[in-house]
């Protein structure tokens, strides 16, 4: 081991000096001595000065890490207990999320082929803001405002309006719960009526870009008439529906607590109209499974909409299977309806989350006109950054349509979407 040049300095110098007091003791000698003790003095000191303020350095450095370490866990706490985003209630506590979700749509309508900036309808881009508060154990209390902000929306961007404008701002949610363990939870104002999403259900991972409201990726695209040549009056989303219950609606609605995988929901609508739904989700070996279904009197000139979905995923190999139905009674013609099925596949390719893949194909029928017939048939892939809430997602669909009017000739439409969804 390496000594320090001090101590090295100081063993030369004693050395010399025991070397000198060897010396005869002549008047030479002796000066020669004293002047040789004197400069090893004049060393001793000077490094006793360097190891003095060396040593102070240390004791400052130590000093300021005591003070990093000790501060270290009281910014941490503080951190902690003073979140940036805080409620204007001491009881309730304020969640902030939301989501992004962008895509691009290179349609062909068989006439033309043109590239739409969208905002996607499946999964439409929102904010929402939920406080909640524990009453008791059992008892929590909460509001969730959710507001939907789209510029330029699949549903409502077509051939011959490209540009929506402004970015639309909709409210999505504003309600009251009371959630009770036991006794169920009550909503109070806009939000889902117990029929929405009965129609649904899906394993697939791959809703983002297709699922049983397969029109929603390009709703607003007109079909183009080959008779006429000139885009006609139809759009996709007047072809295509799933018949999906009432959507948001203002209303009082109560759920039932979970009971063997099953929850019964009903509400009261604004407009003298009522809903209703049975959901039922559960494991049972190697499967994972869920299924729903719903009754609704939407209260214009039909009686009801019958409605249900059901999709089951085997865990180990990732394969999923999906179908969707529904009908609602017309008091003029046939009842429209609509048969939606998926076969999917979830695989872990990369480190970074799964991928998922489907194939869907739906057949809609006298949703304008009795004997009206909508196929459409699609394919999609999704790719999970499961870290950073982000999904990148394709798909490629195509819409057929045989109208009933025989002075109708549509072409056919297809869909090559690419896009994002980033949720926070």
């Amino acid at each position: 081991m390496s000594r320090p040049s001090g101590t090295r300095t100081l063993l030369a110098g004693t050395a010399c000096a025991l070397a000198l007091l060897a010396l005869p003791a002549t008047p030479r000698a002796q000066e020669a001595l004293a002047d040789q003790l004197a400069e090893l003095r004049r060393v001793i000191e000077a490094q006793q000065a360097t190891i003095s303020r060396q040593q102070d350095m240390l004791d400052t450095l130590s000093g300021r890490i005591n003070e990093v370490e000790a501060a270290a866990p009281v910014a941490a706490a503080r951190a902690e207990a003073d979140p940036v985003v805080t409620s204007g209630q001491e009881r309730i506590q304020l969640a902030i999320s939301g989501q992004v979700n962008r895509m691009i749509n290179v349609a062909n309508d068989g006439d033309d082929t043109k590239i739409y900036n969208l905002d996607n309808d499946n999964s439409s881009s929102r904010l929402r803001f939920v406080g909640t508060g524990q009453v008791t154990d059992e008892l929590e209390v909460g509001t969730v405002i959710e507001v939907e902000l789209e510029s330029n929306a699949s549903g409502k961007v077509s051939q011959d309006n490209e540009d929506t404008g402004s970015a639309s701002f909709n409210d999505r949610k504003v309600e009251l719960v009371f959630d009770h363990k036991r006794y169920g939870k009550v909503s109070l104002g806009q939000g889902d009526t117990a029929s929405n999403g009965t129609a649904e259900v899906d394993l697939s991972g791959t809703t983002v870009i297709g699922y049983s409201s397969v029109a929603d990726v390009a709703g607003g695209l007109r079909f183009f008439d080959d008779n006429a040549d000139e885009l006609s009056d139809v759009s996709v989303s007047d072809v295509f529906s799933n018949h999906d219950g009432l959507s948001r609606r203002d209303r009082i609605r109560y759920d039932t607590p979970s009971l063997a995988g099953f929850k019964l929901s009903a509400d009261l609508i604004s407009d003298q109209r009522w809903s209703s739904g049975l959901r039922w989700s559960g494991d049972f070996g190697s499967f994972k499974a869920a299924a729903a279904a719903g009754y609704s009197d939407p209260g214009d000139d039909s009686d009801y909409i019958v409605d249900g979905s059901a999709s089951v995923l085997h865990v180990p190999t990732g394969l999923n299977l999906t179908v969707s139905s529904g009908t609602k009674e017309s008091n003029e013609g046939d009842d429209p309806y609509n048969i939606y099925a998926k076969a999917g596949w979830i695989a872990d390719l990369v480190s970074f989350g799964p991928t998922a893949f489907s194939v869907d194909y739906a057949y809609s029928e006298n949703n304008i006109d009795e004997g009206d017939e909508g196929h459409s048939a699609g394919f999609q892939a999704v790719q999970n950054f499961s870290d950073y809430g982000t999904e990148l997602y394709a798909g490629f669909r195509w819409y057929d349509y045989d109208a009933a009017r025989a002075n109708l000739d549509a072409e056919t439409i297809t869909v090559f979407t690419v896009g994002s969804r980033v949720k926070f």
